[in-house]
């Protein structure tokens, strides 16, 4: 019977050796990847670096010529991006390895992280217009769209569009806000068309047509663009990891921050921005702190309903250490 027992036992003892094994296979192409990176990004700044005298030896033009500036240009302009890659593909991995953390952690099973967006994405609809119109006077000038429809119009429709749009950035649209505004509107045309003006005040938009080149228009989505991708690089500087019992804050580029106690502040959700909730979907996370000397924090967030109702649930959650519990016992 000892005899027909010890084999039994082998198996057994080889099927626990096997888990521990895989995540060791997983770990290590992870690690190789970084070298390669790095590798890559240095053998292309020192590709651009050797361009200029690579030119010089080959061509022969001197040091101060019209040939060698723009070798100096298209070198520190390869350079550049390469280093702006760089930071981007390391602060991108930011929100991910933050999370991933979050994730691995044995005793959380519930969390939150609030990723400060940029309320300049309010301005998203002025890039999509500036795009679409851009387009379309490209397609005008070569005799493919509606000649009833001028550039003239679609500049004057654009002007409109960008001042309704920087009005909503600007401004707090309350829904008090609205309720006196569309009726104020209201009144004021029943009152020119009963004074025989409401023609003439109409006619008055004419002169808000403008003939924008298409240039303009591509120049101010990539203007746009831009401005909407900084803000975006700065939130993932900028975050709060809510995790039971403590919040982890986040703030600048240094990667450095502090832990909060559930017990040391309190969440408030901002919802009373009429357009920014309910045609955009973004609304305010505000977090006040217990001391009266920290101002609050305020997060411009997608979908602020449900990550309002996660955080609480998150909060409501109490996490027990395992390692000290065993101890205790």
């Amino acid at each position: 019977m000892s005899e027909e027992a010890t084999p039994a036992e082998e198996p057994q003892d080889r099927k626990d050796e096997a888990p521990e094994e895989v995540p060791e296979e997983k770990t290590e192409p992870a690690r190789r990847r970084g070298p390669w990176r790095l590798v890559a990004a240095v053998g292309v700044a020192v590709l651009a670096l050797a361009l200029i005298p690579l030119v010089r030896l080959v061509t022969g033009h001197p040091w101060g010529s019209n040939e060698m500036i723009a070798t100096y240009i298209l070198s520190g302009t390869i350079l550049a991006t390469d280093i702006g890659i760089v930071i981007l593909l390391n602060v991108a991995r930011t929100r991910y390895t933050v999370e991933r953390r979050i994730i691995d952690h044995p005793e959380v099973s519930e969390y939150v992280i609030l990723w400060n967006r940029p309320r300049w994405v309010l301005y998203a609809p002025t890039l999509v217009v500036s795009v679409l119109f851009g387009i379309f006077v490209l397609l005008h000038s070569i005799g493919l769209f509606p000649r009833a429809i001028t550039p003239r119009m679609l500049g004057g429709i654009w002007v409109v569009l960008s001042i309704v749009n920087v009005l909503v950035e600007q401004f707090h649209m309350s829904i008090k806000t609205v309720f006196i505004i569309a009726p104020t509107l209201g009144v004021l045309l029943l009152v020119l068309h009963l004074a025989g003006y409401a023609d003439r005040a109409i006619g008055m938009l004419r002169y808000a047509a403008v003939d924008v080149p298409a240039k303009l228009y591509f120049i101010t989505a990539l203007t746009i663009a831009l401005v909407i991708f900084i803000g975006w690089l700065h939130g993932l500087f900028h975050y709060m990891a809510i995790t039971p019992n403590v919040a982890d804050l986040q703030r600048g580029l240094t990667e450095t921050g502090r832990q909060i106690k559930n017990a040391d502040y309190d969440v408030d959700f901002d919802a009373t921005d009429v357009v920014e909730r309910w045609l955009f979907g973004f609304g305010r996370i505000i977090i006040s702190q217990k001391d009266p000397n920290k101002p609050p924090l305020v997060f411009f967030v997608p979908h602020a309903s449900q990550v309002d109702e996660r955080i609480r649930r998150v909060r409501s959650v109490t996490a027990i250490d395992r390692s000290r519990t065993q101890d205790l016992f």
